[in-house]
């Protein structure tokens, strides 16, 4: 794999990562 490629990969993990755990801290919130 390319370096522009890894960056690539980590930019759209990181652009997920937020969607993908926010949801789930707000539900932990909201049944505590």
């Amino acid at each position: 794999m390319s370096p522009f490629s890894v960056l690539i990969l980590l930019t759209w993990i990181l652009s997920l990562c937020p969607l993908v755990i926010l949801p789930k801290v707000g539900w932990f919130h909201s049944s505590v």
